[in-house]
């Protein structure tokens, strides 16, 4: 029940701004809660650690599917060119619901960043065993990014 809270829902314009018009009125406070944030505050800094102290188990099973990600990726192609047969099994596919609590971990980290292009560049070129590392260096930091 609560994945479903967590994909993005679409909605008509007409919806959206109305619901922007409502909320700039005031009139959406009882539902925002503290109302629109100031202009001064840290746009960035306040909703990210509200988030992950809010849902902390929701990215750490984010982080533990997209780690599951990595690894599927490596065997997709080691098995694409022969040199393994079949997938190990994962406990959880990385789905659009982690997407958002993995981004937020990337948008703040320079070197996840750079160490995420690092292996989409080892995968690409076929070097199975040095994305493979990649992975395990990524692993590891978003490993101290959920435990504190």
């Amino acid at each position: 029940m609560r994945d479903r809270c967590l994909r993005p829902v679409r909605v008509s314009k007409a919806l959206a701004r109305k619901v922007r018009n409502l909320t700039l009125g005031g009139d959406l406070d009882w539902v925002v809660g503290d109302g629109l944030r100031k202009e001064d505050s840290d746009p960035v800094a306040e909703p990210w650690t509200a988030l992950l102290w809010r849902y902390p188990g929701e990215f750490t099973a984010a982080v533990a599917a997209y780690k599951g990600e990595l690894e599927f990726e490596v065997q997709a192609k080691e098995i694409a060119s022969g040199d393994r047969a079949t997938f190990t099994r994962q406990a959880a596919r990385y789905e659009p619901g982690h997407r958002p609590f993995v981004e937020a971990i990337f948008n703040r980290d320079a070197g996840l960043r750079d160490l995420r292009r690092g292996h989409r560049a080892a995968l690409d070129s076929g070097d199975s065993a040095a994305a493979r590392l990649v992975g395990i260096q990524i692993s590891e930091l978003l490993d101290r990014w959920v435990s504190g």
